[in-house]
């Protein structure tokens, strides 16, 4: 992650980060990257264009590199995406299909080795099916 972006997320300057994005995507289109490099670069726009309230980008952008890491077989990042298009959901208010996100993402981070992703996609399913119990208990 480079430091730029990283203090304008910090700073919650989101359209400074989109736009330092934008350029890196295009620096690295124009050195001849991999689909996969540049994937992995436009994932890191979906938290800027989630505070900006741009849903539907987010998950466009996310599903159009959910497709790109399913065909290289990058289970890691499919499943930090899966996990991002359930805060997606989430932030919609459909918390049954972030459960279910999250469950798919889940799934995936049990065939993998690092413990430290399944711990957060746990984590993120119990936000998840705690917040839809409330949701429930108000209706």
């Amino acid at each position: 992650m480079s430091i730029v972006r990283t203090a304008h997320l910090r700073l919650e300057h989101w359209q400074d980060c989109l736009d330092l994005l934008t350029e890196i995507e295009q620096v690295q289109q124009v050195c001849g990257e991999s689909k996969h490099v540049l994937a992995r670069t436009r994932f890191n726009r979906y938290p800027a264009l989630i505070e900006l309230g741009r849903l539907d980008e987010a998950q466009r952008v996310l599903e159009g590199c959910l497709q790109v890491f399913s065909n290289v077989n990058d289970l890691t990042a499919q499943a930090r995406i899966l996990s991002a298009l359930a805060t997606v959901w989430k932030k919609r208010g459909d918390v049954s299909r972030a459960i279910e996100l999250q469950r798919q993402s889940l799934a995936i981070c049990e065939r993998l080795p690092n413990p430290e992703e399944r711990a957060i996609s746990h984590g993120n399913l119990f936000i998840y099916l705690h917040t839809g119990q409330i949701e429930e208990q108000c209706h």
